[in-house]
């Protein structure tokens, strides 16, 4: 901003300098607060969503049968309609990988249900390494938590209360693709604490002339 800053006027006075303005309130940046509330209302809301997928793909599919094989009989129709258990359930697995992993992927760790709770999923390298500035999950990170979301489902839910007993409540598929949710608030003010971190500059005083 073209300001120039008299170092003599402040070591005479012993006033310290003002690096940047304060636009937030101090937090602790070592432990986000325990989201496990929200989290949950997350996860329903993401089912829900997946729900109404694979309502819309089983309707799609009646459609399929009843328009384009019209010449087959009511019974034929009812059987090719009738899915099995297995055929079932394998659609919805493909529904379950195939949301988490794209949502995740494309809106950078946010869901349907965490864009609405006001969550995102981070790495977990981004909160242990200070001087990082990118939180997004890779390629293969976001398909290894897509897959942690599978395995709970296959589990009944189990894995899930793996995130109730580790000590840094995170579950199956934080473990599996080394992430963990945080809030949006939290994220911003970690970003913008370690954003300022990287502009002070400091200036050894005996080093300037006199």
């Amino acid at each position: 901003d073209k300001k120039v800053v008299y170092l003599t006027d402040y070591i005479n006075k012993q006033e310290s300098i003002t690096t940047f303005p304060q636009q937030y309130e101090p937090v602790d940046l070592s432990n986000p607060p325990s989201l496990l509330i929200k989290r949950g209302i997350a996860l329903v809301l993401d089912v829900l969503v997946i729900s109404v997928l694979n309502i819309a793909v089983h309707g799609a599919y009646a459609v399929y049968v009843n328009k384009f094989l019209a010449p087959l009989s009511y019974a034929s129709k009812m059987s090719l309609m009738d899915a099995n258990l297995k055929v079932s359930a394998s659609i919805y697995l493909a529904l379950l990988f195939g949301y988490f992993f794209y949502t995740n992927y494309i809106m950078e760790g946010k869901t349907v249900g965490k864009m609405a709770m006001g969550l995102r999923v981070i790495s977990n390298e981004f909160f242990l390494n200070s001087e990082t500035m990118d939180y997004r999950l890779t390629l293969s990170e976001n398909l290894l938590r897509a897959l942690g979301y599978v395995s709970c489902y296959l589990t009944f839910g189990t894995l899930f209360v793996v995130q109730f007993s580790s000590e840094d409540r995170r579950g199956a598929p934080d473990q599996l693709s080394n992430s963990r949710t945080v809030s949006d608030n939290w994220l911003a003010q970690t970003l913008d604490n370690r954003q300022h971190a990287q502009e002070v500059v400091q200036i050894d005083i005996n080093s300037l002339a006199s």
